[in-house]
């Protein structure tokens, strides 16, 4: 897999603009990965946290890469999906077939112009990575803690905790 990834200046341990490959031999190099997310998903409100990766931080600089993507639900726009396919992991087929909304109003995870850009481009499948500066951590901080009063929750760290999905609700409210 490693091999596989693009940019290989950053990408592989030995690349000129990978930064640990500049550490003297004596220092540990921190841990690099391969880290691996798996998810499923789908964009009707139905499924809301399905899929959802928590808010969380990585403390160096990533390659995410989708791997492998299939559909899950039916839509009466696009037609059935397709019977699993040898290797699919499990969980992929025990979704409830459902239809995608038809319209904006019926979608209240999606902002308007996400929903529009799925539904004009005849997307099926994807994701979506929201990315927030270093610069943000502390606004960000302040957000998450408000939100853990609010619900009642302790946190020490709470992007470090992973326990918050910001939904496109709480993004707005951000």
């Amino acid at each position: 897999l490693m091999q596989a990834l693009p940019l290989h200046s950053y990408t592989h341990r030995n690349g000129e603009a990978n930064l640990t490959s500049r550490l003297p031999g004596y220092a540990l190099p921190p841990d690099l990965g391969p880290k691996c997310y798996a998810a499923t998903g789908a964009i009707h409100a139905q499924a809301r946290r399905i899929g959802t990766t928590a808010l969380h931080m990585d403390m160096s600089d990533a390659v995410n890469l989708l791997v492998y993507v299939q559909p899950t639900v039916r839509d009466r726009r696009i037609g059935s999906a397709p019977a699993p396919q040898a290797g699919a992991a499990p969980f992929a087929t025990q979704m409830e077939s459902t239809a995608l909304p038809t319209s904006f109003e019926q979608e209240d995870e999606l902002s308007r112009e996400e929903y529009e850009w799925l539904s004009g481009h005849n997307v099926r499948t994807g994701a979506v990575w929201d990315i927030f500066r270093a610069e943000d951590v502390p606004a960000l901080t302040r957000f998450l803690h408000k939100l853990a009063v609010e619900s009642g929750q302790e946190v020490v760290n709470p992007i470090l905790d992973s326990i918050f999905y910001l939904d496109a609700h709480l993004r707005q409210r951000l």
